[in-house]
């Protein structure tokens, strides 16, 4: 399915469901959260994943460039 909606908005009250992507070229809002169980790209770069925990991180956790917030 393709839509223009170049002349205005598209608003949904429900959930937005892909089993093959989504991609945009303009740029996504929410009030709400963004999950996402993947790597996001903006722009041809991968954006950083956020681990947080109470220990320090193993090597096996996360790629370059991931941060790692540790609290106590």
């Amino acid at each position: 399915m393709s839509m223009d909606v170049s002349g205005g908005e598209m608003f949904f009250n429900g959930n937005i469901a892909s089993s093959n992507g989504f991609s945009t070229y303009g740029s996504i809002y929410a009030d709400g959260s963004i999950e996402c169980y993947g790597d996001v790209f903006s722009q041809g770069t991968r954006l950083p994943r956020v681990y947080y925990g109470t220990s320090a991180p193993d090597d096996g956790d996360g790629e370059d460039g991931d941060i790692y917030i540790m609290y106590s």
